[in-house]
């Protein structure tokens, strides 16, 4: 506790001292012919969040440029001030000053399939498929240690971005509990025994809840590493996502999605009638989840009402992906092979989303992400280069 708070001083500290600002996706395969890049061009920095207000000045800023031989960044973090980051392409983990658009540097990927930085912003760490963790010096990439971080790994794991603990799942059931910036093994939870299917961390990192390939699901505090709750859903559990205020859980199953109520674990609602294929996040700090992906429509849910906000149609087909700045009153949407849009979600409470005239007509966007403070929008795209928009000054 005390740790958490030490960390959220700092970061006050550092957004201060700075100018305005799940399982990880299956690596690419090897041995794809590599597509020679442009030379990237200059680097505008952002000048104020985008906003209803200003979207209409959205702007190219710049490239993060990628090493030769390029290939898709596959898993990326933030740091958690937004001015930094990093990537796992097919070779490489690679560092990116977002102030400057400079690449800091580019390591081999040594296996990686997930990506994390450390609170303070010194550290990144990658995880290895077989549950090896490395550390590394966020500044230059120089490696720092290295460490096996379960036996058992079964390629689950979650990560607290705020208190840096990170939980990794066995094929034994059994989750181990790591304190990453000390690199300490803090805790073995046991569940069931069965195999662990899905993990995640409350947004405040006080509780650790995942769940067993039988549909098990178990609570720990992660102070005291004693389980506080379970619930036995008699179906299997794709993904477990809390809701930003920490009151909620969206857990995706083969029947839909169900919201469970953190206070006692009990299911309140069913949203859904089919698994998600692909977009399964809230947007922002809203207790809205956006949910579809491949042959399903997009489809906005309030989990609180558990009742359907809206639907965005058209969005359907391979890769969809969005992502919203905290006030979630703005969206970019976009299918790999079709482009990104974007729409105003301010009057959503009233069942209306309109589609913005913004539009970017390029089939190679794979995935979007926005930083949290609402400055840069991150278009990752098949090549490699991650093309940055934002408002200018």
């Amino acid at each position: 506790m005390i740790r958490r708070v030490l960390l959220a001083a700092l970061l006050c500290l550092m957004l201060a001292a700075c100018a305005p600002t799940v399982a990880p996706d299956a690596p690419p395969a090897e041995g794809v012919t590599p597509t020679p890049l442009p030379t990237p061009g200059g680097w505008t920095r952002a000048a104020e969040p985008v906003s209803l207000t200003n979207a209409g000045r959205l702007r190219e800023l710049g490239t993060l440029a990628v090493p030769e031989p390029p290939s898709t960044v596959f898993a990326h973090a933030l740091a958690l001030d937004n001015t930094r980051l990093y990537g796992l392409n097919n070779d490489h983990l690679i560092g990116w000053d977002l102030l400057t658009g400079e690449r800091l540097f580019a390591n081999p990927r040594e296996g990686a399939v997930g990506v994390y930085v450390s609170p303070d912003r010194r550290r990144v760490y990658t995880l290895g498929s077989d549950g090896l963790i490395r550390v590394y010096n966020a500044d230059d990439g120089a490696a720092v240690e290295n460490f096996r971080g379960i036996a058992e790994f079964n390629g689950v794991a979650a990560y607290d971005p705020l208190g840096g603990f990170m939980a990794l799942g066995g094929s034994d059931g059994a989750v181990q509990l790591w304190d990453l910036p000390s690199r300490t093994a803090v805790a073995l939870l046991r569940g069931t025994g069965a195999a662990v299917a899905a993990l995640t961390f409350s947004p405040d990192g006080f509780t650790l809840l995942g769940s067993d390939v039988n549909g098990t699901l178990t609570a720990w505090d992660t102070e005291s590493h004693e389980a506080t709750g379970a619930l036995d859903l008699l179906i299997p559990v794709y993904r477990l996502l809390f809701s930003p205020s920490g009151q909620a859980v969206a857990v995706d199953t083969p029947q839909g999605t169900l919201v469970l109520a953190v206070e006692g674990l009990t299911v309140i609602d069913s949203i859904t009638n089919q698994p998600s294929a692909g977009v399964f996040t809230f947007i922002g700090s809203t207790e809205v989840l956006a949910h579809g992906g491949g042959e399903l429509e997009l489809t906005l849910w309030n989990v609180t009402s558990t009742e359907l906000a809206a639907t965005l149609p058209g969005f359907i087909g391979d890769r969809v992906s969005v992502a919203a700045p905290s006030d979630g009153q703005l969206l970019f949407t976009n299918v790999l092979g079709t482009g990104a849009g974007i729409w105003n979600l301010s009057n959503l409470a009233e069942g209306s989303a309109l589609r913005g005239a913004f539009r970017i007509d390029d089939a190679q966007l794979r995935e979007v992400a926005w930083t949290p403070d609402g400055l840069q929008v991150l278009f990752f795209t098949v090549r490699g280069p991650v093309v940055v928009w934002g408002v200018g000054g």
